[in-house]
């Protein structure tokens, strides 16, 4: 996939019934790992590593994701998806998804 359909699939996946408590736990996890470190931290970065490897191998080569950061711009605007929706801001999670899939 390219990176617009690969972040539009992630997307929709990650907000799934079945899923999202994945997403819910992946988000608890980490605030755990903030304030208590260790070993909280290593486990959260594992399942990082493994979804950034995930994107790293799904995404599709061309010009518009060609770029070494790519897969770590998909990650990090997933996570922020995941993160507005779960504080009530869905809105503004749907607003950035479309911007984002627009290109602009």
């Amino acid at each position: 996939m390219d990176q617009p359909q690969l972040i539009g699939f992630l997307a929709g996946l990650l907000q799934s019934p079945e899923i999202l408590p994945y997403t819910n736990l992946w988000l608890e996890l980490t605030s755990v790992a903030i304030r208590e470190g260790e070993p909280y931290r290593t486990v959260a970065a594992q399942i990082s590593d493994a979804f950034l490897n995930w994107i790293k191998t799904s995404l599709k080569s061309d010009s518009a994701s060609d770029h070494a950061a790519s897969p770590a711009f998909i990650l990090t605007f997933v996570e922020g998806l995941i993160l507005l929706n779960a504080v009530g801001k869905a809105d503004e999670a749907k607003r950035a998804l479309g911007w984002a899939l627009r290109g602009k």
